[in-house]
Formats: C-alpha cells, structure tokens, sequence
C-alpha cells in the first residue's frame, strides 16, 4: 500500500508521462552517436530552456 508521499510521486511522474514520451520520441529520432551527439543535445536545449 502507498503512503500519501509515494501517490503524490505517483501522480506526478503520471502527469508527466505525455511530455516523457514526447521527449524519448524526439530524441530517438535524432541520430546520435559518440562523437555525433549534437542533434541529441539540441533536443535537450530545445526542450530545457
């Protein structure tokens, strides 16, 4: 059973599912590889600033 800390995390990390994928879609779709990252770094910048 969940305590109320655990169902407000719980509620959250839910709340955020859409943009949490939206996020690994967008990163997955950047090709990306040692050396080559920029296209996963300006995902980050775009979707941090």
């Amino acid at each position: 059973m969940l305590d109320s800390i655990e169902k407000r995390i719980v509620a959250q990390c839910d709340a955020l599912m859409d943009d949490t994928l939206a996020l690994t879609r967008d990163l997955v779709r950047d090709y990306s590889v040692l050396g080559r990252e920029h296209g996963a770094l300006e995902t980050m910048q775009r979707w941090f600033e």
